[in-house]
């Protein structure tokens, strides 16, 4: 999520939905520009662990800033509206079934000339290493690393790539402003090797290695491969309606 806030580095937002906030990303904790944030997910144990790494870390929440916990489904948000200056939607698309249905409720609940950021794995030269896809592609070896006990993601339910037509047509109406291709390897690769480690070689891994693992992933992300990279950010706007005009 660091990479995706870039986007909107400069930017101040009164209100911001993280739409799919997993364990541990939350939004607070990555953008001070905020004054409210609803942090909202469909699993409730995600709920309550990104509230507890949240209380770990409150010393580093600017106290201004307001953060309420909702569960949900994304497709149904239960706002009113064009209520959010900032939708972010971070790594989730790909678990989401209905995928235009979570992008009309975005656009719903976004302000006009609100901001919405956007990243998902990408349809690249590596997509196929995608260890979540393991079952369809390497069943075998899905079942002998115990993958499905690394995520709470169905396994049942392809972890989609996307290409960038792909995205554009479901961000129809949307202006986008920015799109950002990149790392290649190393992100399937690590979550490849957490799962050796798992399995064989160190199964109560530290928090701070595997932490350091994934870091190295991120970096490689600072790296743009083209359509050959493995995710896709992308920062876009709600154009205003037709004869507002901008504050």
């Amino acid at each position: 999520m660091h990479n995706l806030l870039k986007f909107a580095k400069n930017q101040v937002f009164e209100t911001a939905l993280n739409l799919g906030c997993g364990p541990g990303k939350t939004l607070v904790r990555r953008f001070r520009h905020i004054e409210f944030t609803v942090e909202f997910d469909i699993n409730f144990d995600y709920i309550s662990s990104a509230k507890d790494n949240l209380l770990k870390n409150e010393q580093k929440i600017i106290p201004h800033n307001t953060v309420v916990f909702v569960h949900g489904d994304g497709t149904q948000l239960p706002f009113k509206n064009e209520c959010f200056d900032l939708v972010v939607l971070s790594q989730v698309l790909e678990h989401v079934d209905d995928n235009s249905k979570i992008i009309q409720e975005i656009w719903r609940a976004l302000k006009p000339n609100g901001v919405f950021l956007l990243s998902c794995p990408h349809n690249g030269l590596f997509a196929f290493l995608d260890p979540l896809n393991f079952k369809h592609y390497f069943p075998k070896i899905y079942t002998f690393l115990q993958l499905n006990k690394k995520s709470n993601r169905s396994a049942k339910v392809f972890h989609r790539h996307y290409s960038l037509s792909q995205l554009q047509n479901l961000l129809q109406g949307f202006k986008i402003e920015s799109i950002y291709r990149g790392g290649l390897l190393i992100r399937p690769l690590i979550s490849i090797a957490d799962g050796i480690i798992m399995k064989f070689l160190w199964k109560n891994c530290p928090e701070k290695i595997r932490r350091v693992l994934y870091r190295v992933a991120g970096a490689e992300l600072n790296l743009s491969f083209g359509s050959a990279s493995y995710d896709i950010l992308i920062s876009a706007t709600k154009p205003l309606a037709k004869g507002e005009m901008g504050h």
